[in-house]
């Protein structure tokens, strides 16, 4: 009787091991193939890395979960505007290589806040500010923030109000004590690159999945401290979305909305139209062939969106 317990916890360390030496290892060749492209900043005692390049009126570019400055470089984005701005885009802190402090979770504002210090450091003056998915309540709550700050704001399939449903098992399992740690440090590297194609053709449908996205960082995100980030983060977007949202009327800066319609992962109609409906004077810009990822998908059409916010803000 006693044999079978001791060979099934011999079983389950052995896993673990496993487990653990393969996310070593694929956190390695993570960091071999995403390299740092730009230079650290450091804010608040911690480092953040940010690829700046051009020059005229600054942009901001802000991530969404999972990504990082490379979705901005990799499409083609961030060097197009450069060619008449300032662009900046910038790892989340705690995301990429950009660090922080604890991998405790960080709400839109928090991170808002550092990202402002940031560009303060930086002597960056009233930047447009643009931000994909997890970053569009960021860019929201910045704006919410201060508003006098910046020269105006970019929703890309923003997430800007709390949904129905659970949060991901997932998630919720990272954030329980011993249990989220073992999980991280041994299983999310390995089961998130096994799987994680499934949830690609998702998150692009119903465009097709473009070979820029090979260059997203995915793989980044998967290290164990920032995969216990990533989903912290996810963890309090719902309830800091909740919060912030019953503000958005008060937004006057020019704002701008950029969504697909086929978005299944923060759905257009209920994120960005309720937005739009919500502030007055917004702009409202539906990509009818697009999911979630069109930063990969729809590149010109997040830079002329871009340009058509900078282009009204401009104006007296």
């Amino acid at each position: 009787m006693k044999r079978v317990p001791m060979f099934l916890l011999a079983l389950v360390v052995f896993v673990l091991v496993a487990g653990a030496v393969w996310t070593q290892v694929l956190s390695a060749r993570a960091e071999r193939d995403f390299p740092p492209e730009g230079r650290f900043v450091e804010v608040e005692g911690q480092r953040l890395h940010v690829v700046d390049r051009g020059a005229g009126p600054p942009i901001v570019l802000v991530h969404g979960a999972f990504g990082g400055s490379q979705d901005w470089t990799a499409t083609g984005i961030l060097d197009e505007l450069a060619r008449t701005h300032r662009v900046l885009a910038f790892d989340r802190p705690g995301h990429g290589w950009s660090e922080r402090a604890s991998t405790e979770a960080q709400s839109p504002i928090e991170q808002a806040r550092v990202l402002r210090a940031a560009c303060r450091t930086l002597g960056v003056e009233r930047p447009l500010i643009v931000g994909f998915s997890w970053g569009g309540a960021l860019v929201l709550a910045w704006a919410l923030a201060w508003p006098d700050e910046i020269a105006g704001v970019l929703t890309v399939n923003g997430v800007a109000y709390p949904w129905p449903g659970a949060t991901n098992t997932s998630y919720v399992l990272a954030g329980v004590p011993i249990v989220g740690p073992l999980l991280a440090w041994s299983a999310a590297g390995p089961l998130g690159s096994m799987t994680s194609a499934s949830s690609v053709v998702r998150a692009f449908a119903p465009a097709e999945v473009p070979r820029t996205f090979a260059r997203s960082p995915v793989a980044l995100a998967l290290r164990p401290r920032q995969f216990l980030a990533e989903t912290a983060d996810l963890r309090i977007l719902k309830p800091a979305v909740a919060i912030q949202s019953t503000r958005y009327a008060e937004i006057r800066v020019p704002l701008a909305i950029l969504a697909g319609r086929g978005d299944r992962v923060a759905f257009w109609d209920w994120h960005s139209e309720r937005l739009h409906r919500t502030v007055p004077g917004s702009e409202l810009t539906i990509l009818e062939d697009a999911g979630h990822q069109v930063l990969h998908s729809h590149p010109q059409d997040v830079i002329a969106a871009v340009r058509r916010l900078a282009a009204s803000a401009r104006k007296p």
